[in-house]
């Protein structure tokens, strides 16, 4: 799966094994590298394509729900890791309906309703917008209760 990944970012072989051996390190799968996928866990197949994600090193990256049917151990791993990636400058764009995990690694937050972004910003610059106090879901659930209670400063 890996040198599938590697060929279509024409990445060459090299680079894919020192990759690799680094992603795979990082993300505790090393000792299923000869598994076939179907054998291997779900929490397992996550983790591998978590690794077959960075293998070219990204720039932008968007991600959905990135920690459905993850474990504890593994949730606190890909938080990290999307945490350095993002210090390191990369731009990370996450959809997820878990408002503790946006506010604890989005730097920016938006809020979307009925299709539409209502509110963008740090959280603190939603609060203050919308004098709203709270954490993020009391935030999202205050602006999204009834569309006649927005209320702009």
């Amino acid at each position: 799966f890996m040198e599938f990944t590697a060929d279509i970012f024409r990445i060459p072989y090299s680079e894919l094994v020192t990759r690799r051996q680094e992603l795979f390190t990082t993300f505790g799968v090393h000792d299923f590298k000869s598994a076939l996928i179907r054998d291997i866990s779900h929490g397992m197949r996550q983790r591998l394509i978590y690794a077959a994600t960075f293998l070219h090193q990204p720039e932008v990256l968007f991600i959905d729900e990135p920690l459905i049917g993850l474990d504890p151990y593994t949730i606190r791993l890909i938080k990290d890791f999307l945490k350095q990636k993002a210090r390191e400058g990369m731009t990370i764009f996450l959809t997820t309906h878990i408002l503790a995990l946006a506010e604890d690694i989005g730097d920016r937050i938006g809020i979307i309703n009925k299709g539409k972004v209502i509110a963008l910003g740090t959280l603190e610059e939603i609060q203050s917008e919308f004098e709203i106090t709270g954490d993020l879901e009391s935030v999202f659930l205050g602006l999204t209760a009834a569309e006649d209670v927005i209320h702009r400063k």
